[in-house]
């Protein structure tokens, strides 16, 4: 598999998004609490058939306050629709790792597969370069035509410079 060359990550989003959903722990934690009141129920719809079935009445508000359930139901209701709880591992403590992985994607850019080859060669390229000796470095330059040139004369100076010390 080739692996991907990543130019650029935008940290500050992924970090500020990671932190909006631990942010949210709270808020689902306490949904959560309130969800088990209605068993069985995990959307607003099935909360709202669930009251009504068991009041028989046709509004759901009414029915929670009935059942004296309207705290519960009224925290749900505002929250239902901002807490996605597979955002969050089991026990709500913190962000799931495929969400944070998801998000990192996200945030995340990279060469595409022609530039990412040209870099890897640019690289062994320079790498190869800087394993030469300093004075075999020293004697390569770019021309005016943006050519690397090998100077020998430069090259035959520094070597009689290296052997008389």
């Amino acid at each position: 598999m080739n692996k991907r060359k990543l130019r650029h990550f935008n940290r500050v989003n992924f970090m500020k998004q990671v932190s909006k959903l631990k942010e949210e722990i709270p808020t689902a934690i306490k949904l959560k609490r309130n969800l088990v009141a209605f068993v069985g129920c995990e959307t607003l719809e099935e909360i709202q058939d669930y009251l009504n079935g068991k009041t028989g009445f046709l509004n759901a508000e009414m029915s929670a306050s009935a059942m004296g359930m309207e705290m519960q139901y009224f925290y749900i209701k505002n929250h239902i629709a901002k807490i996605d709880f597979n955002n969050y591992n089991e026990k709500l403590t913190d962000v799931a790792n495929d969400v944070i992985e998801r998000l990192r994607e996200e945030n995340s850019t990279y060469y595409n597969e022609g530039d990412s080859k040209l870099l890897t060669k640019a690289e062994k390229i320079t790498k190869t370069l800087n394993e030469l000796p300093q004075h075999i470095r020293e004697v390569i330059f770019l021309n005016k035509y943006k050519e690397f040139i090998l100077d020998e004369h430069r090259f035959n100076f520094l070597s009689q410079m290296n052997k008389r010390l």
